[in-house]
């Protein structure tokens, strides 16, 4: 059995969770005073902060954090550290394809991979095991995407609902929660996991799953989303810059030079074709949805060492779960 407590730093933020029937303890993981008293009995140390401020005051309170943690707690305690797969280095919002860059493009991204880096080293040096988990979107009963994407559905009034075709690159805290219990016994390598649901849910899954856990009734049509033929490299970034130039000086270079290679001219002629009834076919579909525009594309390599495919059982506690914060809100 897991028992779960929870570090607040005041009774206001402990109130929902204490009504929920969560254990709380009040204070600041980043004293030294209060550190040892809040971490006593951890097995494993679940690091879900984001301190505020510039870089600096980023980096001195999470050195602050990671050192009382790791040196204050208890011995045996496995910590994890709640990152973000922006720490892969794309710049927000626009760049959102999941892939490796060499520096940095978000401010956010620079901090998470900063902490990521420090963390490592500073269990590596103290011989504790340390694990990062980088998460995208996440799902859950009191999770803004899942609000947002509820309400969207329930004020639908689209004869056809148009999701994204394909994987969704989501998480449920529920898995969250099954990674936590798979460290607890022991499942898992100290490491940097991004962390999506195994087998993923793809866009049509995500959005049936939400109609019939909340009686809702819409017509799901999958649907190419732009971003998911977004230029992801540079020869690609190439092509699409000099199908601009081309396209800019379009008739100079039909005139002249197309004549000269008339099978260029009609595969050109072919694709143009082909990219336009794409765009037709984008028409009348609406993914003007904080959801899909806050998503993350592509299909990385990433290591994750958990399944949910036993979704019954998932929909079982969420249930609970439900229940518990109906009966913990004021109506």
């Amino acid at each position: 059995m897991i028992t779960v407590r929870a570090i607040c730093r005041s009774e206001p933020e402990a109130a929902l969770l204490r009504r929920c029937g969560v254990e709380c303890r009040i204070g600041h993981i980043r004293s030294k005073e209060d550190a040892p008293r809040l971490l006593e009995g951890s097995h494993i140390i679940v690091d879900l902060t984001v301190p505020r401020g510039i870089p600096a005051d980023f980096r001195r309170a999470t050195a602050d954090i990671v050192g009382n943690c790791l040196t204050l707690g208890p011995p045996f305690a496995r910590y994890v550290y709640s990152s973000s797969v922006m720490a892969f280095g794309m710049a927000e919002p626009k760049d959102r394809h999941l892939r490796k860059h060499l520096y940095g493009r978000s401010l956010y991204g620079i901090k998470k991979r900063w902490a990521e880096g420090h963390i490592r080293a500073k269990g590596a040096s103290l011989r504790r095991e340390t694990f990062v988990f980088r998460l995208g979107q996440v799902h859950g009963e009191a999770q803004l995407s899942s609000l947002r994407l509820i309400k969207d559905l329930s004020q639908t009034d689209k004869s056809a609902y148009p999701v994204p075709i394909g994987n969704s690159n989501t998480l449920f805290v529920y898995t969250l929660a099954e990674a936590l219990a798979s460290i607890s016994r022991g499942g898992a390598r100290p490491g940097v996991y991004t962390l999506f649901s195994n087998p993923q849910w793809s866009w049509s899954e995500l959005v049936q799953y939400y109609c019939s856990t909340h009686g809702l009734s819409v017509d799901v049509t999958e649907h190419v989303h732009p971003q998911q033929t977004a230029k992801k490299d540079r020869l690609a970034l190439t092509r699409h810059l000099a199908a601009r130039v081309m396209a800019e000086y379009r008739d100079s270079l039909a005139g002249y030079l197309l004549p000269w290679f008339s099978d260029f001219e009609r595969k050109l002629k072919s694709e143009q074709l082909v990219s336009r009834a794409a765009a037709e076919g984008f028409e009348g579909t609406n993914f003007d949805n904080e959801v899909f525009r806050s998503a993350y594309w592509g299909n990385p390599d990433f290591q994750s060492f958990l399944t949910d495919f036993d979704r019954q059982t998932m929909l079982e506690r969420t249930r609970s779960v439900r229940q518990r914060l109906k009966r913990a809100l004021p109506q």
